[in-house]
């Protein structure tokens, strides 16, 4: 497949406003076996009959429309796979778009964290993933930054993830991704304690087998989709259910300094779900008295959310008044690079009020990820 080189002029990156893009997606170029040597040797020994393997599992069962689902132009000049390269990540997306700062969200490792039955194994492979990705992209440019990936499995695995690499400034934030438990169950408290303790965030993003694995992996309401399309719109269910878990089950006031992050879930659906939320907290609060104040000042507050996928309603002025109704303070720039939907800064939300846009595609991103002073 022929590269397309996509050139802008060094004048017109000038003119483009600093932006923050909290969604970026590098790759792991090959197949398992590029992980095997960081693993221990005894899971390289047991791994590695089946090193050959794809590293998406269960990604065949639904049908991409999209023939190629990512950007042709961003295959290196090389060849190979999207975003392999950091260094022409840099060149084509962060040089472009003006970008000072990337978040690297490698979905692969959640798809393995969740398709593996047994915790030391999702661990292992989780792990491997990490490795791979501070080995090949820190370093490469001051301006990636990585959400570390950890298993929801085995808390204490994950505790001792965040423990291994929390202190590294290349991590801005945890990736956790979903399973089949919702958020606000103390199952995971290990894990929030673990973010809080090193000051970092939880970012949550779809690619752990939603509507793929039994059992383990985060399932729509009704059963399994059966087309891309229906799971492609359905996304907001899983956030609904796991914000409003956080919300009412005490989760939020028992970390008050703990932030969560919503990418590539969609947002318009968060308004209507804080209004039922609020009505819902009036009527029954004798259900859940730590809840303290408003569900929507906690949605506000504590919650941020991405633009990709942009939500394009008929008539566009109703998606901007929406943004700066309710998501003027929470809202992150999301590019969704290198995949097939992504979103151009330059191309979406270009009715906000000057000091939204700020805030959009540069402030709101800071006040969530750690960074280096």
């Amino acid at each position: 497949m022929a590269v397309q080189e996509l050139e802008t002029p060094v004048e017109t990156r000038k003119a483009l406003r600093p932006i923050n893009d909290v969604d970026v997606h590098p790759s792991i170029g090959g197949g398992l076996e590029v992980l095997l040597p960081y693993m221990p040797k005894a899971w390289q020994e047991k791994i590695k009959p089946h090193a050959r393997g794809p590293l998406r599992p269960g990604g065949g069962r639904y049908l991409h429309p999209i023939e190629v689902p990512v950007m042709r132009d961003a295959i290196p000049p090389g060849g190979g796979m999207p975003a392999t390269d950091p260094q022409f990540v840099a060149r084509q997306h962060l040089d472009r778009y003006n970008v000072q700062h990337g978040l690297l969200i490698e979905i692969i490792a959640s798809t393995l964290a969740i398709a593996a039955v047994d915790p030391d194994h999702s661990a292992v492979l989780v792990s491997a993933c990490n490795d791979y990705i501070i080995d090949h992209w820190q370093g490469q440019d001051d301006r990636y930054t990585y959400a570390l990936t950890v298993s929801p499995l085995d808390p204490s695995l994950a505790v001792r993830e965040i423990r291994r690499h929390g202190k590294n400034p290349f991590v801005s934030c945890i990736f956790l991704p979903i399973q089949n438990i919702r958020l606000g169950n103390r199952h995971y408290y290990p894990i929030f304690e673990a973010a809080v303790e090193h000051g970092l965030n939880i970012v949550c993003h779809p690619g752990a087998g939603e509507s793929m694995f039994q059992g383990t992996g985060a399932v729509f309401a009704c059963g399994i989709a059966e087309r891309y399309i229906e799971r492609y719109v359905e996304w907001g269910q899983i956030p609904w259910s796991c914000i409003s878990s956080l919300i009412f089950n005490g989760a939020l006031d028992r970390y008050p300094d703990l932030k969560f992050m919503w990418v590539e879930w969609g947002f318009a659906w968060a308004v209507p779900m804080s209004w039922r939320m609020d009505k819902s907290w009036r009527e029954l609060r004798a259900d859940c008295p730590w809840v303290k104040t408003w569900p929507s000042d906690y949605l506000h507050d504590r919650f941020f959310f991405s633009t990709q996928p942009i939500d394009e309603p008929r008539r566009e002025g109703d998606l901007v008044r929406m943004v700066e109704d309710y998501f003027a303070d929470n809202l992150c720039f999301a590019s969704d690079y290198p995949h097939w939907d992504n979103d151009r800064p330059d191309m979406i939300l270009k009715g906000l009020k000057p000091e939204t846009q700020q805030k959009v595609y540069h402030d709101n991103a800071l006040k969530f990820l750690r960074l280096p002073k």
